[in-house]
């Protein structure tokens, strides 16, 4: 929450492209800002008309659309392809902070793929606040509470990684699975 986003993909993209042997490596994100999907899902929490369920249901749709009409496509080419936010994000934004609860979430999104690898930034919680008091569509929610409060960010990051953590132990596999695995064997 409150992380800056454009360095991430680039970064990890650039790293990709020079130390493996993809046919290519594309960067994307979520939600989809030009896809009629994605600015669904942000203009529900721009306007605050919808319930927080029917708000994560536009991200899931959004989500299931861009992994088998846009990602799996480049994969099954060879590409390696980097995202910007994912089902990660959604477990947190209307998991956690909209009180659905993760197994709600987790159950909209399943028809999606689900990142082979998951990188987290910790932000410095005064940093953050001060990017999401610029402006931005984090602004509208309630993550600055949360960043202000030590124990909550604690307990939601504690609750995110208990989630997020395979049965194996594995920090970087989901346990509901993973799409892309079963679609690509």
């Amino acid at each position: 929450m409150g992380a800056a986003r454009d360095w991430r993909p680039r970064s990890v993209s650039e790293v990709l492209s020079k130390e493996f042997s993809f046919a290519a490596v594309e960067i994307t994100g979520e939600p989809r800002r030009k896809h009629p999907l994605g600015r669904l899902a942000i203009e529900a929490v721009r306007r605050k008309t919808m319930t927080p369920e029917q708000e994560a249901g536009l991200f899931a749709a959004d989500r299931v659309d861009h992994s088998h009409g846009w990602i799996l496509p480049r994969l099954e080419e060879g590409k390696a392809v980097v995202s910007e936010r994912n089902i990660h994000s959604s477990l947190v934004y209307q998991g956690l902070v909209g009180g659905l609860g993760i197994d709600r979430v987790a159950h909209m999104n399943s028809a999606a793929l689900v990142p082979d690898l998951c990188i987290w930034v910790d932000c410095d919680p005064e940093v953050a606040l001060k990017r999401i008091k610029s402006g931005s569509l984090r602004a509208l929610t309630e993550k600055g509470r949360i960043l202000r409060d030590d124990g909550a960010a604690a307990a939601y990051q504690s609750r995110l990684h208990l989630a997020a953590v395979g049965r194996t132990g594995d920090a970087h596999s989901l346990r509901y699975g993973s799409r892309h695995r079963a679609c690509s064997e």
